[in-house]
C-alpha cells in the first residue's frame, strides 16, 4: 500500500539496518526479542547491560546511556529501528514488583509472611526507577531534540522520523496489533508472535 513504511520513508534493510529494543521491564518486550531477532540474523535479541565499544546489529537494552551509546556507534550506512514498549505504569509496577519479589526472595504461594518486609524496603527504594518515563529519555538516546507524538488512539502507535533513525512506540495493551502496526511501519513481518510470561502462570 501506499503507506507502507510511512509513504516516503524507505523501509526495513535486511542488509545494513539496525534493531534496537529500548524498553523498561514487564512491557511484554520478551516476545520483540524473538520476532526481531532474525532481522539482524540471531535467534534472539540479546540483552545488553552495559556500555561497549561495540554492538551487535541488534539488541535489546533497557539503560539510556546504553541505547544511547548503541544509536551513537551507528556505521555510516544503514538505519537503526527504535522499538519502544510502553505500559500502563500502574500494571507494570505491580508486575514488576511481584516479579522481583519471586526472583530476589525465593517466594512461592507457601513462603511465610517474614520475607515480605524485606522486599518491600527494597522495592520502595526501586520505586522511583519504575515510574520514569522512558519515552522522555529518547531525544537524549538519538541525541536529538525532538518532539516524541503521542500515541494514536487511530493507528495504535507513535511514530518518529529522524535522520536514519526511525522511533516505532508500541503499547503493549495493543499487543495482538504489533504485527500489522510493524508490518505497516517497516515493510517487514514480525510473524506469529511467542508467548512469553503469561500472567495467568504466575504464582501471583
Amino acid at each position: 500500500p501506499a503507506t507502507l513504511c510511512g509513504g516516503t520513508v524507505a523501509c526495513f534493510d535486511a542488509d545494513a539496518d539496525h534493531v534496537l529494543l529500548y524498553t523498561l521491564g514487564k512491557t511484554a518486550s520478551t516476545s520483540l526479542e524473538f520476532a526481531l531477532g532474525p532481522w539482524v540474523g540471531m535467534r534472539r535479541l540479546p540483552w545488553i547491560t552495559t556500555q561497549a565499544t561495540a554492538f551487535p546489529r541488534g539488541a535489546k537494552i533497557h539503560r539510556p546511556q546504553v541505547a544511547k551509546a548503541f544509536v551513537s556507534q551507528l556505521p555510516p550506512t544503514g538505519k537503526v529501528w527504535l522499538f519502544v514498549t510502553v505500559r500502563n505504569p500502574f500494571d507494570r509496577a505491580i508486575s514488576q514488583f511481584f516479579e522481583g519479589y519471586a526472583k530476589f526472595m525465593n517466594v512461592t504461594n507457601s513462603s511465610g509472611p517474614a520475607k515480605q518486609h524485606d522486599h518491600l524496603s527494597r522495592f520502595s527504594r526501586l520505586a522511583p526507577f519504575l515510574a520514569e518515563g522512558i519515552v522522555d529519555t529518547i531525544p537524549s538516546v538519538i541525541g536529538a531534540n525532538v518532539t516524541i507524538p503521542p500515541l494514536s488512539p487511530v493507528t495504535k502507535d507513535a511514530w518518529l522520523v529522524h535522520g536514519r533513525v526511525r522511533v516505532l512506540i508500541l503499547r503493549s495493551e495493543d499487543a495482538k496489533l504489533w504485527p500489522s502496526i510493524v508490518y505497516r511501519r517497516t515493510g517487514r513481518s514480525l510473524g506469529e508472535l511467542g508467548k512469553y510470561n503469561i500472567g495467568m502462570n504466575k504464582w501471583y
